[in-house]
């Protein structure tokens, strides 16, 4: 597992598989976690098979221990 943090985008992504490429992500579904924040959901990644690569976490800021996202690899788009 690894978890990297954009700060431009402010999302983290929680890779669950190993060396996830965009053609290994078959279908990725947004799921809600706070139903009355229209900014909080997370993108789960699925493979063909149906196995979780990973999640998306957008406004990671808002949503993840500071400390969490420190230990992030930084990446920039």
């Amino acid at each position: 597992m690894n978890i990297t943090y954009d700060p431009d985008a402010d999302a983290a992504y929680i890779s669950i598989a190993d060396n996830i490429v965009e053609e290994h992500v078959h279908h990725t579904v947004e799921v809600p976690f706070f139903p009355n924040d229209e900014n909080s959901y997370v993108n789960v990644d699925f493979s063909q098979n149906g196995n979780i690569l990973g999640i998306e976490i957008l406004d990671a800021s808002s949503h993840l221990d500071p400390h969490v996202i420190a230990s992030a690899q930084l990446i920039h788009n």
